[in-house]
């Protein structure tokens, strides 16, 4: 008869590459791509307001903004649902979409009243942002159902 007790974090900590490790470091690789895309946005965004030019119809500023956040709701769909270490995030993907966008949308805007040169914050662009995230989120929630 084995008398010694059996913990639930045996065999955890005993090697450098162990499973928790593993699994962060998969969670990171789901996030990357929707991680990546913000920096870019953030990197088109922060060009100075002179050095950008629009097309010349009237909603082209919408069009722009909502193609830009549009993969960011998609990617950030597909990695909350993919992963498998966060089953809380795996559970409410969509909720956790949407506040990721609301929150990003309103801080790139932020940053053009305050920080950007040349840049300005506008109501109109934060709804085409969360217009874009939305549109990326029902496209995924579409090919799900395919």
């Amino acid at each position: 008869m084995n008398t010694e007790s059996i913990s639930a974090f045996d065999g955890l900590f005993d090697q450098p590459g162990g499973p928790v490790r593993r699994r962060r470091s998969r969670l990171f690789w789901f996030c990357l791509p929707p991680m990546l895309w913000m920096l870019l946005i953030l990197l088109l965004i922060g060009l100075p307001g002179y050095s950008v030019t629009l097309p010349a119809f009237s909603f082209s500023d919408w069009v722009i903004h909502g193609s830009m956040f549009f993969p960011l709701g998609l990617l950030w769909m597909q990695a909350l649902r993919k992963q498998r270490v966060l089953n809380w995030a795996r559970m409410f993907a969509g909720y956790c979409t949407w506040m990721i966008c609301i929150v990003f949308s309103g801080l790139t805007e932020l940053l053009q009243a305050w920080v950007f040169v040349q840049r300005s914050a506008q109501l109109g662009d934060y709804l085409a942002n969360l217009t874009g995230c939305g549109l990326g989120y029902l496209f995924y929630v579409w090919m799900i159902r395919q």
